[in-house]
Order: structure tokens, then C-alpha cells, then sequence
């Protein structure tokens, strides 16, 4: 095997393991990184592939690895969905107002049923509550 031969099927499949690399990630930046760091990984190996498989396959055997080490290094997510939807939503002064509106009503609700637990929640989970001792109604 020849450098020339990995270069060839590389660009072969460069999209390809794109498009793979990206699924993985979630992220066409991190994708972008590890179709490189498969190239470089790829002929510095290169010596060491030993035709069991094809070349696209031990490729694409070696950007798995990278994406399974990127995704354990940055700890699976640095920030879930809900911080993202969250962030958004505090955000949008119209949907802050709506999501009060309709919370007062509900905690309306659940004290008439003697339902006191959400009262009982952090500040930082509830957005309308302004301090520990506010009260809606």
C-alpha cells in the first residue's frame, strides 16, 4: 500500500466520512476536524494496514475511534438541551411573560388541591419566581 492509493480512496471518500463523522458529532466543525485528523491518523498507520480489509473500511475504522476519543475528551455534551432551551427562553421577553402567566395559573391550581411541592423548587428551575418567599396571586 502506497500513499498515492490512500489518497486516491480518500478523496473517494472524504464526504462520505463527512456525512458519518457528522452524525456522530453533531458538529460540522468537530466533523470537519476528525476527516483531517483520519488522514493524517491514516498515513501515519499507513505501514501498518494489513489488507484484511479495505481501505475505505480501515478508514473509516479509524475516524470511529477518533470520533468514540473527541466525544470522550469533551465529556459526551458540554451543555445539555435543556441549558440551550432554557438560555432561548429567557430570552424572548413575550414567551417569559406567557410561560408566568400560565405558571401562576397553575400553582393557582395546586394550592386549592394543598399541592405546596413546587414551592419547594430551586429559583433557578422556576423563571418567574423572583426570590424564595414570592407569591404569585
Amino acid at each position: 500500500m502506497d500513499v498515492d492509493e490512500l489518497n486516491r480512496v480518500f478523496e473517494i471518500n472524504a464526504g462520505k466520512l463527512k456525512s458519518y463523522l457528522l452524525r456522530i458529532t453533531a458538529s460540522i466543525a468537530d466533523a470537519e476536524d476528525l476527516v483531517q485528523d483520519t488522514y493524517l491518523k491514516a498515513c501515519d498507520k499507513l505501514t501498518s494496514f494489513k489488507g484484511e480489509s479495505g481501505l475505505k473500511t480501515w478508514l473509516f475504522t479509524i475516524a470511529t475511534n477518533l470520533a468514540k476519543d473527541n466525544l470522550r475528551a469533551q465529556k459526551r455534551w458540554p451543555e445539555n438541551v435543556t441549558d440551550i432551551a432554557r438560555t432561548s427562553a429567557l430570552a424572548d421577553e413575550t414567551f417569559l411573560k406567557r410561560r408566568c402567566k400560565s405558571e401562576r395559573r397553575r400553582q393557582t391550581g395546586s394550592l386549592r388541591q394543598g399541592n405546596i411541592l413546587h414551592f419547594a423548587l430551586p429559583v433557578f428551575q422556576n423563571p418567574c419566581r423572583l426570590s424564595s418567599n414570592s407569591v404569585f396571586f
